[in-house]
């Protein structure tokens, strides 16, 4: 059988989904050579059987990347917590946030501000400089102002 591997985009997440299909070479040559007639009067593929990826076994060396980047990650995570220190963010209203250097995102700024607000932006700027929303602010940004931006406001 054919094994066919596809994606479900759901917003920013893919699901996996795998079927397997059943196709004899013998069948499609018979098919070929039949006479018109008979194909008129041949029966429907049957559906593609859904497999759980659950059930299938990955690669051996899928778990040694994998434990390779959750060691890389807790050894960065542990990095970021011993240069964390609080720090103040302006907003363009003048108001201050507190947040924590290499902790902080500015999505999650964008929260404290509204519910609303995380859905609409796609970027934050920080001083002069483009910031991605779930990279951590870093303590060199203490004190400048931070802007998020939408599609209204980039449009010129």
């Amino acid at each position: 059988g054919i094994l066919r591997i596809g994606f479900l985009r759901r917003g920013f997440l893919s699901t996996p989904f795998i079927t397997q299909e059943r196709h004899h070479m013998a069948d499609a040559k018979a098919d070929s050579h039949a006479d018109p007639a008979k194909k008129a009067k041949a029966p429907k593929p049957k559906a593609a059987k859904k497999l759980d990826p659950k059930t299938l076994k990955g690669p051996d060396f899928w778990q040694k990347r994998i434990d390779r980047f959750e060691e890389l990650y807790k050894k960065q995570e542990e990095e970021y917590k011993s240069k964390s220190k609080p720090m103040k963010l302006k907003l363009l209203d003048g108001k201050e946030m507190e947040c924590e250097s290499w902790v902080t995102t500015p999505i999650v700024l964008a929260k404290k501000i509204s519910s609303q607000l995380p859905d609409r932006v796609f970027v934050a700027k920080i001083g002069e400089t483009l910031w991605d929303l779930t990279r951590v602010v870093e303590d060199s940004q203490d004190g400048q102002t931070i802007e998020f931006l939408d599609w209204e406001s980039t449009e010129a």
